[in-house]
């Protein structure tokens, strides 16, 4: 015992261990939002991680499109327009179930979100956009 106190209705630092036959992994989140999308959208990549990709952005300009070119359940580009309110966002897939899970995540965003979001199923290889049309590129 330390005299460290324990509260988990409003925690000062993100501990994550992880211990399986291989080791124990311990983490500690150096970034931390004070905002949050995550507790309404499924799986994806992990919130902290697409806040912090998001914010390596910078200023994106008014209108700008941000684009995902393999946007499997939308995280990024969620985060990008809760981030960016004068953005736009389109996110392309292949896979169905990938999209399925995109469009769910989709809808369960506040509508200030969700109307500036397309969601269509396309290959990264073959977007339809000019070079130079979007303002941002998104992917993990």
């Amino acid at each position: 015992y330390f005299g460290w106190r324990v509260d988990l209705t409003a925690p000062s630092l993100e501990v994550t261990v992880s211990l399986n036959d291989e080791g124990l992994h311990v983490s500690l989140a150096l970034l931390r939002r004070l905002d949050s999308i995550e507790c309404r959208t499924r799986g994806g990549l992990d919130p902290h991680v697409a806040w912090a990709m998001v914010r390596s952005l910078g200023e994106l300009p008014p209108g700008g499109l941000v684009c995902d070119p393999m946007c499997g359940k939308a995280s990024l580009l969620l985060e990008a327009l809760d981030a960016h309110p004068l953005c736009v966002a389109a996110g392309f897939d292949l896979a169905d179930a990938q999209l399925e899970a995109a469009i769910a995540n989709h809808t369960a965003v506040p509508p200030r979100i969700a109307a500036r979001l397309s969601l269509m199923r396309g290959d990264a290889s073959q977007l339809p956009f000019a070079a130079g049309g979007c303002a941002a590129i998104l992917c993990d």
